[in-house]
C-alpha cells in the first residue's frame, strides 16, 4: 500500500511510524411490535450502536407490558442476549 507523501520505500530509509485512527461505523436497527390480528404496528423501537457491538436493549419488558394489557405473544425472534450490529 502507498502512504501519502511516500512514493517509494528503500532499505536505507529511516524507520517511519504511521498512526491510523479508526472510527467505528454507527449502525441502525429497528424492533417492531405488531398486532398480528389487525396488522397494526403497536410500537417501533429504534436502536443505534457501533459496528460489531451488542445492543443493551431487550424486548422482555415491552412484551410483558403488552401481555399485561391482554395481548398474547406469538413470536419474539429478537436475540435474548441482544442484537449484534454489523
Amino acid at each position: 500500500t502507498r502512504i501519502a507523501g511516500n512514493d517509494e520505500v528503500h532499505n536505507a530509509d529511516a524507520d517511519t511510524n504511521i498512526v491510523v485512527t479508526y472510527q467505528a461505523k454507527p449502525e441502525n436497527a429497528t424492533v417492531t411490535y405488531v398486532d398480528v390480528t389487525t396488522g397494526k404496528t403497536l410500537a417501533i423501537k429504534s436502536l443505534t450502536g457501533d459496528y460489531q457491538t451488542t445492543s443493551s436493549y431487550r424486548t422482555a419488558e415491552t412484551i410483558a407490558s403488552y401481555v399485561k394489557n391482554g395481548y398474547q405473544l406469538v413470536r419474539d425472534n429478537y436475540p435474548t442476549s441482544g442484537a449484534k450490529s454489523g
